[in-house]
């Protein structure tokens, strides 16, 4: 099982790296990060769900040549960049997050027929036959720590579920869009 804790959306590359750099000053790490933007001269909306491990940071890695996000700098106005953290583990190695891509990049590939938009990830979207995985998601905005209660329709925040359960018998993954508080059980002194 896997607990995403997610935080977002940045407008920009540079944005991203101050933060970053503040967060691994107190030992934070991030390995995931989603991309939410369009292309010059066009009218859909276009995903990306990328993974970085031997980079530093993830505003390194998207400050590569080849990178995804240049497809979408020149339309800052419609960019939003969300990056994650495997938060129940202390050091999650690379299969950890590879396997964490896989599932997300999966569900995007199916979910964005539903929703105006397009998934940019070419590769890595096909997911493992032989372990079931459980993702829990949480947002939280960037400048101020707090979870996101209301998300925007069409942002990664609202098309990836709060759950997401992959079977590897059946090869399908299960999902639950929002979780919410039904009652309070326990009363706090």
């Amino acid at each position: 099982m896997y607990l995403l804790q997610w935080s977002g959306p940045f407008r920009s590359v540079e944005e991203l790296s101050d933060w970053e750099e503040q967060k691994k000053k107190e030992g934070e790490r991030f390995f995931l990060y989603f991309l939410q933007g369009k292309r010059q001269k066009e009218r859909k909306t276009r995903y990306y769900c990328g993974m970085t491990f031997k980079q530093k940071s993830v505003a390194s890695r998207m400050k590569n040549h080849d990178h995804h996000i240049h497809e979408f700098e020149l339309r800052k106005k419609h960019l939003y960049i969300w990056v994650g953290t495997i938060s129940n583990m202390k050091s999650p190695g690379k299969d950890d997050v590879s396997l964490c891509e896989k599932i997300l990049t999966s569900y995007l590939v199916q979910a964005y027929q539903t929703y105006d938009g397009e998934i940019v990830n070419a590769t890595n979207y096909k997911a493992p036959k032989d372990t079931d995985i459980y993702i829990i998601n949480e947002w939280y905005y960037w400048k101020n720590g707090m979870e996101c209660q209301r998300r925007t329709s069409g942002s990664v925040s609202q098309i990836i579920p709060d759950v997401l359960s992959y079977y590897a018998d059946g090869n399908s993954i299960y999902s639950s869009k929002r979780l919410k508080c039904e009652c309070e059980i326990i009363k706090r002194n």
